[in-house]
């Protein structure tokens, strides 16, 4: 695929759970506004953590218990709580309609109304290349059915930069793709 031919998920985080199915999030509060409020369509299920500073995330398809989970794992993982470099997170999901967005509310901050469900789940990412070469992040699960060779994230170690480049040589992928991969702060590899 040329750079010309970038769809428009490629402008967030995103990626393919491994029930097949188009998970999109925010990388910051303008981008998170714009995921919902042009990318958004009725009937989807949305992730947010409880905690101030998440990306939410968007299931863009059927989603299955698998891939609610997957979605959660990226939601949190993303968020504020690798900074922290904690283990675990508690994720809000529900469908789109219980979004509201008011004038008086700030860039990236929606309002949820009704009943929200809630589960925990590890903060932990994998990186790796797909099979057609591209690099790819997201839950282990996700990745490990689409990529060949890939890496295990977890919150806390070393700066950005030492973990980015350590994860490009271990799967032979581009620094600037495999950078997108990986969270705000300190991280550590845990399998390679």
């Amino acid at each position: 695929m040329k750079n010309s031919e970038k769809e428009w998920w490629e402008n967030f985080r995103w990626f393919y759970s491994s029930e097949n199915v188009l998970v999109v999030g925010g990388k910051n509060a303008e981008s998170n506004d714009e995921l919902l409020k042009n990318h958004l369509d009725s009937k989807e299920i949305v992730l947010h953590t409880e905690d101030p500073g998440s990306p939410f995330f968007v299931i863009k398809g059927y989603a299955g218990k698998k891939t609610i989970k997957e979605a959660g794992i990226a939601c949190a993982s993303y968020s504020q709580g690798w900074k922290k470099g904690l283990d675990n997170m508690r994720v809000e999901y529900f469908v789109s309609e219980q979004l509201k967005k008011e004038k008086r509310m700030k860039d990236g901050t929606w309002g949820v109304s009704g009943k929200v469900k809630s589960m925990t789940v590890k903060l932990e990412l994998a990186i790796g290349v797909s099979k057609d070469g591209k690099v790819i992040g997201g839950p282990v699960d996700a990745i490990e059915k689409k990529a060949d060779k890939f890496v295990i994230i977890h919150p806390g170690g070393d700066d950005k930069e030492i973990v980015t480049r350590e994860v490009t040589k271990r799967v032979d992928g581009s620094e600037a793709e495999v950078v997108r991969f990986i969270p705000a702060g300190k991280s550590h590899i845990h399998k390679a």
